[in-house]
């Protein structure tokens, strides 16, 4: 995820994206919530997005992770839909 968040920092420069140890911002927070992604706007948060079943696996990939981002409001995409269902589609008709 730490590499997909990078390519969207670069593409999305109009969004700040910062990155933390999880125990160095809540210590003792649990891995079972890693990975976590907060939305902020202004001081309040829009929206959380933690551990890996919201984000569909570890293995996102960019434009899942744009998708997902863009629904969230913090980033504008041009995609038209969620490319995790495309995935997930061709992954279970090769099966």
């Amino acid at each position: 995820i730490n590499e997909r968040m990078d390519e969207l920092a670069k593409k999305h420069r109009q969004t700040k994206f910062v990155k933390i140890i999880s125990d160095n911002c809540i210590p003792g927070y649990p891995d079972s919530n890693l990975p976590t992604i907060l939305v902020y706007k202004d001081t309040d948060v829009l929206f959380q997005i933690v551990g890996v079943t919201q984000f569909g696996s570890h293995n996102i990939s960019t434009d899942g992770l744009e998708w997902l981002l863009s629904r969230c409001g913090c980033i504008k995409t041009d995609l038209e839909e969620d490319p995790r269902l495309k995935a997930a589609a061709s992954t279970s008709k090769g099966r």
